[in-house]
């Protein structure tokens, strides 16, 4: 982990997280895990055993670094990382992809919650068939979550929050 990587210091809820992350991200085998805002690739490498493919995309080059880096030291093989914004890197990714796979998406945005684009790609794809969202600002979960099930098109498919589970990492910090 490098000094621009974000990573969770509260072990004890990261493993919790990670945990609950993958349970519903992965509730049976999927062809393509696409880890949005990847940071050091731990949802991605925690659930690459639960489908054939992740694909991490992450702004800060240093993490994407390290997480390739994470990938060969576990050996795992199934993953690829890319540096860039999301907004630009998921419509070629998904794109270049076949229309048949069934890709489970998770994102972990910064607090400013996800780019109005990529909400439009993430429910504009046929492929996207689930997605996980990790967040650290429940305000802007709350409006990315009812752009992504509220449709401006009479004909698309809209997606429906099933749950929202609490992970507090941060427990007595309400200032933070």
């Amino acid at each position: 982990i490098g000094p621009l990587s974000f990573f969770n210091p509260n072990t004890t809820t990261c493993i919790s997280l990670m945990e609950t992350t993958v349970k519903y991200l992965c509730p049976k085998r999927t062809n393509v895990i696409l880890d949005i805002f990847s940071g050091v690739g731990t949802i991605g490498l925690c659930a690459a055993g639960h489908c054939d493919r992740v694909i991490g995309v992450e702004i800060v080059e240093e993490a994407v670094e390290d997480a390739r880096r994470n990938a060969a030291r576990n050996g795992i093989t199934n993953v690829e990382f890319h540096a860039g914004k999301a907004e630009d890197l998921i419509p070629k990714i998904l794109g270049d992809m076949d229309e048949t796979l069934e890709v489970a998406a998770v994102v972990d945005p910064s607090r400013a919650g996800l780019h109005p684009r990529l909400v439009e790609i993430l429910r504009g794809r046929p492929q996207v068939v689930r997605i996980v969202y990790v967040s650290c600002n429940a305000e802007s979960m709350a409006e990315d979550v009812a752009k992504l099930g509220t449709s401006t098109e009479s004909e698309a498919d809209d997606f429906v929050p099933l749950r929202t589970v609490a992970v507090d990492s941060f427990p007595q910090t309400l200032h933070v």
